[in-house]
Formats: structure tokens, C-alpha cells, sequence
């Protein structure tokens, strides 16, 4: 398991400039196998050689003790006893009493030459839950530890009485797909030997002779992006990383294509709900709202294709209230719809906010955006800011005037030279924008001044 590690700025500035605007980012575990398999596999391994020169040591005088091969060959007892297992049960090579001897099979392979050595090792195989198919050789690799196990288990501490508890996090939303071992071992088998190593599939399999599975998941992100045409749900990596040598949107897309096809209806069904759960048994206080989706309860005769949110204005206006603390909203300040989510402040709202500061920089950047629960389907819902009110622009202007100085530097002399035109009501426009810290320090440098005067 792990923490996506998705640049959601970056996200944000590769969907605008595709025309297209991000409202949201849907979460769910899809299904995964981890085959474990016992193969015959004839790829080469780096002790072959070392074998050979076992073997030889073995024809020379088949009743050499393992501390006596380690001693010839320069190697541990621990080593000779390894291979020497290894090549039994790879059925190379039989022991008799304490002499050893080379199968038929063996002797073709070391005294003839006329055969390929094979080997029979374990190895697991990771593949898709719904069709069978290979995972490609991220899954093995960096992708190996995001895989969420059946037996894997999470302990965290609770907050109300310290006590530690345990969860079960592997909770696929789609269903595993029942294991048949033919298809399974058809799946691998067919993958031509040119694309083996594109799904770590070892290049010299010739058979698998028995499996075994475990089921898994991995947790693949839904972004929904509103356009012109429509709404747009498609799935994304959150665990990529970006870098230089590919542009950002390919790095999210290329791991995941692979699953989209098989739950393409589903995906394009997505919506973002609202509940409000019963207070505890015994308490009075009202729980916030939780923002869920529809995964688990889509119904079919809805079409929802080209939307994004279901939401009652009051229950939106109680989460604007209690998860995005704005308060004192009206509905006259909200657009609702099922592709928007945008509040309009005014100069109100933002003077009754203990959190201007935060509010004017969600109304320069247009939006702001609150973290959802994984186990919800919700990974991050944005709520679009805007302002038409004439005191709230003056305040946004203001505000990034002095952002774009050395605000933590700038002496209030300095302040007044170069931002004469708010000299006379700079103090109002630093409450407003949240700036006390600023206006603190403007305030004991004027005291100063009229003290040396």
C-alpha cells in the first residue's frame, strides 16, 4: 500500500489547457490477481555456470560430501546444499545413499549438450481481475507495494481513547471476476516472447504447472472535467510521477488505459452525493455532512453521463458551511447545477470568515478543494470561487499588490511610497485580506514614528 503522490496544481493546469475544467476526483479499488504459480521456465539464470562446475565435480567423484565441494569450489557448504537441491528438483540430478547421479534429462543437458536446461521455480504473476490479462511490469516493480492485499491490515490509534485498532483496507468496488486456471494460464502463455518482458513475464516459460492466487486491488482515480461538450470521466494515475521527459498528462494515463475499457459504462455514471449521517446515540450535536458517490447505488434508469454533482442546495449549503467553513451563505450566492459548483462572496461573507486570508487566495487562484474519504469513492471536490462585489475586488487587487512585494520585509514608509494610492485606508484593506500580522507590524512602526516625533 501507498500514498498517491498526484501534483494536483499540475492536473489542475494540464486539463485547462486542454479546455476542460477539473470539478472533481472520484477514487475506487479496482480488482487485481497476484497468481502464485510453480513454472518451468528455461531462461538462463546467472548460476547456471556455477552448476556446470558442480556437475563436473559430481562426475569426477559422485560421492563428494557438500564440505568437500564447498572446499573445491571455493564457496559455503550453505551454497553447494542450495544448488545441489535446486538441481534435484529441477530433476537433473538424483541422489542415491550419498552418491549422485545425473538423470536422463541431465545428461542430455551437461554431458550431451542436446538440451536446454530447464528450471522449476516459483514466481508470481500479477493480473487483472475481470479479464485475466498480464499487468504490465510496473505492477512488479514501483506499482508492487500501492497492490492492497486481502490479508493486509492497517492499525491506527483512536482518537477518543487512545486505544489501537486495526482496519481492513482491500475493499474492491468491482467484484473479482471467479479464477479459471486454464484462461489464467492461456492469458500468459499467449503473450508473444518479444512482449514478455513488457509484463516481467520471464521470456523462457514454457509451462505452468500449478497455481494458486490471492486476490487484490490497486486504487485507480476518476477525474470529471466539465467542456463544452459534455462532461469528461476518465481514469488517472495517482501514484505517477511527474517528470521532464514526458508531458504530464501521459504519465497519469499510461499505466491505467489498460483498465478503462472494462469499466468505461460505470465510470461515465459517476456522481458526486451528499448525506448527512443520524447524530450518535445520545448526542444532540448534528454530524457533518460527508460527501459520497453514487458507485454503490447507481440506478439504472438515470442517465448521469453528463453530470457531475446531485446536490440539494441545502445540503451544498451545509457543506459550504461545515467542510469548506464559509459561513452565512445564501442561496442567492451559490450556483447548483449538475456540472457547477461556484459561490459567489461578497463583502459580508468574507468579513464574517475568521478565514480571509484563505478566502482571498481561493478567490485569485477561482477555486479552492476539499480531500474526500477513499472509502467514500471521494478523493477531492472543488468549489469554484468567484466575486462581483466592488469592495471584495478592491480587497482581491489589493491583496496582490502587496503579494507581489516583499510583503514580509516592507517597512511602512516603504509601503506608503509605493502603494500611495491605499495610503489612507491600507489598515481596513489588511483586516479584510486577513494580513494581521502586516498590519501589526504597520501598526507598532506608526506608534514608533509619532513617538520619536
Amino acid at each position: 500500500m501507498s500514498i498517491f503522490s498526484l501534483n494536483i496544481e499540475k492536473l489542475h493546469e494540464v486539463y485547462r489547457s486542454k479546455g476542460l475544467d477539473l470539478k472533481g476526483i472520484f477514487a475506487i479499488q479496482y480488482p487485481v490477481y497476484c497468481i502464485h504459480s510453480r513454472i518451468v521456465d528455461s531462461t538462463p539464470e546467472p548460476l547456471d555456470n556455477f552448476d556446470m562446475g558442480l556437475v563436473k565435480m559430481l562426475l569426477a567423484k559422485n560421492d563428494l560430501t557438500y564440505l568437500q565441494l564447498a572446499s573445491l569450489l571455493g564457496t559455503t557448504k550453505k551454497l553447494i546444499e542450495a544448488r545441489i537441491i535446486k538441481l534435484i528438483n529441477d530433476g537433473l540430478l538424483v541422489q542415491q545413499d550419498k552418491s549422485f547421479f545425473l538423470t536422463e534429462e541431465g545428461i542430455k543437458v551437461f554431458q550431451e549438450d542436446t538440451l536446454k536446461r530447464k528450471h522449476r521455480i516459483s514466481y508470481d504473476f500479477f493480473i487483472d481481475g475481470l479479464t485475466f490479462e498480464p499487468l504490465s511490469k510496473v505492477f512488479y516493480e514501483s506499482y508492487r507495494l500501492t497492490l492492497i492485499s486481502q490479508h493486509d491490515k492497517e492499525y491506527y490509534t483512536d482518537r477518543r481513547d487512545g486505544s489501537t485498532k486495526s482496519k481492513i483496507p482491500f475493499g474492491p468496488d468491482i467484484v473479482h471476476r471467479p479464477p479459471d486456471d486454464e484462461t489464467i494460464i492461456d492469458s500468459i502463455l499467449s503473450i508473444p516472447v518479444e512482449d514478455r518482458e513488457k509484463f516481467k513475464i520471464p521470456e523462457g516459460i514454457e509451462t505452468i504447472e500449478e497455481i494458486s492466487y490471492t486476490q487484490m486491488s490497486f486504487r485507480l482515480l476518476v477525474s470529471a472535467c466539465s467542456s463544452e461538450l459534455g462532461m469528461v470521466k476518465e481514469l488517472i494515475d495517482g501514484y505517477s510521477v511527474y517528470n521532464l521527459n514526458e508531458p504530464y498528462y501521459e504519465t497519469l494515463r499510461r499505466n491505467v488505459k489498460c483498465f478503462e475499457d472494462n469499466i468505461r459504462d460505470r465510470l461515465s455514471q459517476l456522481v458526486f452525493k451528499i448525506i448527512t449521517p443520524r447524530p450518535r446515540m445520545g448526542s444532540s450535536r448534528k454530524p457533518p455532512p460527508i460527501i459520497i458517490t453514487n458507485w454503490n447505488q447507481a440506478d439504472p434508469t438515470e442517465d448521469y453521463s453528463s453530470s457531475c454533482f446531485v446536490f440539494s442546495i441545502q445540503d451544498l449549503m451545509d457543506v459550504i458551511d461545515r467542510v469548506f467553513s464559509i459561513k452565512h451563505v445564501s442561496e442567492d450566492s451559490i450556483i447548483n447545477n449538475d456540472r457547477e459548483l461556484q459561490i459567489k462572496i461578497d463583502y459580508d461573507i468574507l468579513m464574517d470568515s475568521p478565514f480571509r486570508y484563505k478566502i482571498i487566495s481561493d478567490l485569485i487562484r477561482g477555486r479552492d478543494y476539499k480531500f474526500g474519504s477513499l472509502d467514500n469513492n471521494v478523493f477531492l471536490l472543488y468549489l469554484n470561487y468567484i466575486t462581483n462585489d466592488e469592495l471584495v475586488l478592491k480587497v482581491v487587487e489589493f491583496s496582490k499588490a502587496i503579494n507581489k512585494a516583499d510583503k514580509h520585509n516592507i517597512s511602512l514608509k516603504q509601503f506608503e511610497n509605493e502603494f500611495s494610492e491605499y495610503k489612507d485606508n491600507y489598515r481596513k484593506l489588511l483586516i479584510a485580506c486577513g494580513e494581521f500580522e502586516l498590519l501589526e507590524r504597520f501598526d507598532i512602526e506608526s506608534c514608533m514614528n509619532k513617538g520619536d516625533e
